[in-house]
């Protein structure tokens, strides 16, 4: 299981073991891995260590699927866009 979290400039990803984050800038230190088993408090980015590749293929793997998941619309559900003078309020009297 893993819990996901979408931030305003990034993604990440927590199971168990590891958390992934990654960023959406244009940069290639756009993410960060965490060993939640040697480094629990989070203090060491290990996403350049070889030793976590393969984990990290799998990672961004499931990371991706879980963003796919996010951003599609629910089954069932009928979305239709404010008026652009809709303010979000509502009157609900006289």
């Amino acid at each position: 299981s893993n819990a996901f979290t979408q931030l305003i400039n990034g993604y990440t990803l927590r199971t168990d073991n590891f958390r992934i984050t990654q960023w959406k800038i244009d940069d290639p230190d756009n993410l960060e891995l965490y060993d939640l088993r040697r480094d629990p408090e989070e203090m060491r980015n290990v996403a350049r260590n070889p030793e976590y590749e393969q984990e990290i293929e799998n990672l961004l793997k499931a990371l991706e699927g879980r963003i796919a998941d996010a951003t599609a619309r629910p089954i069932g559900l009928d979305f239709t866009p404010p008026d652009s003078s809709d303010r979000g309020v509502q009157k609900t009297y006289d």
